[in-house]
């Protein structure tokens, strides 16, 4: 009889977490599957673009595939300790979880702001340095004696890159807005 209650007990105490326990595993299975394929594609991503050759950093490539693997499980995680009833847990994992994802629309709306701001930049530039070029400024550098210590791009080139910096001041105070810096 004292065998009976004892397995009725141990039955009543794990009886309800088996169900938690095998959609837990399943759980991981998924997160592990998901982060593998996250993986490969910024693995294949990466190498289909020469990332690391054109950025000259040996191992990028492997950073943002990794990256990539770990933010599935941060982002699933929650939904494990969910499943296990972990509630008291749970919460701070979802506000971290909610405060990233809350951030990509303002990291979004900064890269727009300064990827528009750079090629409007780097087309200004190159207009203005073709424009001076056809006016002969090369010229005028070679009157004021200026010519060989302006360097390749000569008075044209000076004037291209004065004008992409100004411009590109503004922009980036202006890209940093949305990420709440000032």
């Amino acid at each position: 009889m004292d065998l009976q209650k004892f397995t009725d007990s141990i039955v009543a105490t794990v009886g309800p977490w088996v169900p938690r326990l095998f959609a837990a595993l399943a759980t991981i299975a998924a997160l592990w599957v998901i982060g593998r394929l996250v993986r490969a594609a910024l693995t294949r991503l990466g190498r289909a673009i020469n990332l690391d050759d054109r950025l000259k950093s040996p191992g990028l490539t492997a950073t943002f595939a990794n990256l990539g693997y770990w933010l599935v499980w941060l982002i699933g995680m929650p939904v494990l300790l969910g499943t296990l009833g972990l509630g008291d847990v749970l919460a701070p994992v979802t506000n971290l979880v909610n405060g990233l994802l809350g951030f990509v629309p303002n990291l979004i709306g900064a890269a727009v702001v300064l990827g528009i701001g750079f090629l409007v930049a780097k087309v200004l530039r190159q207009v203005v340095t073709s424009l001076l070029q056809a006016a002969g400024s090369e010229k005028l550098a070679d009157r004021l004696g200026m010519a060989t210590s302006l360097g390749e791009g000569g008075l044209a080139g000076l004037a291209g890159n004065l004008l992409f910096v100004l411009i590109m001041l503004p922009v980036v105070a202006s890209g940093l807005q949305p990420l709440g810096l000032d």
